[in-house]
């Protein structure tokens, strides 16, 4: 772990227990939480991320917030698929997408759920799907946020944009990027589903 790696974990821990002390605990404090969770994913220990994954839990159950709730999802179906658990994985994925579509598929944020499940139906051996979501969630952060995904969310978008690459060929993959950056979000929705609902069948 390099310095700058360290000094992002500390102003990350720093947020989370300030807004964590406060009697407003709202967006700030569970998206603190959300970024900490992914840090850990990335470059942490499973430890602190076992108390931070509690920590997202008990604000979505307590706030009953929809979108903490679908971060939460996000994040356990992350430690489930690096954990080689896949079928935690996807049914966490199944919960994540369930609340994005109460929410109307909030776009930034669907973003990053698509690639999850992207990594997730790699994993389960289909390189055309994915990459097709990952072509749908390219174009929501273009037109909702106007640029591509941030640092945060680059490392398993860019992961699974190089797996699908491998899978695919240089041409296959471009082209099903194309269609999928066409795909209108409730469509991207649908093919998610149906990937996921697949396996379980």
């Amino acid at each position: 772990m390099n310095s700058e790696t360290s000094d992002v974990r500390e102003l990350l821990a720093s947020a989370v227990e300030t807004l964590g002390e406060g009697n407003d605990q709202s967006w700030h404090y569970w998206m603190c939480l959300f970024l900490s969770n992914l840090w850990e994913l990335q470059f942490g220990d499973s430890a602190r991320g076992d108390e931070l994954a509690d920590l997202l839990d008990q604000f979505a159950e307590r706030s009953d917030d929809g979108m903490a709730r679908a971060h939460a999802s996000e994040i356990h179906a992350l430690r489930a698929h690096f954990a080689g658990e896949s079928e935690d994985a996807r049914i966490h994925l199944v919960g994540a997408l369930g609340h994005y579509r109460q929410m109307g598929l909030r776009a930034s944020c669907f973003a990053h759920c698509l690639d999850h499940i992207a990594l997730w139906t790699l994993d389960d051996g289909d390189a055309s799907h994915a990459t097709s979501l990952l072509g749908s969630a390219e174009a929501l952060r273009q037109d909702h946020v106007g640029a591509p995904a941030p640092a945060a969310e680059r490392l398993w978008h860019d992961q699974a944009k190089e797996t699908a690459r491998k899978e695919l060929g240089d041409a296959g993959f471009e082209l099903t990027l194309a269609r999928g950056r066409d795909t209108q979000p409730e469509h991207a929705a649908d093919l998610a589903s149906a990937v996921l609902d697949r396996a379980h069948t």
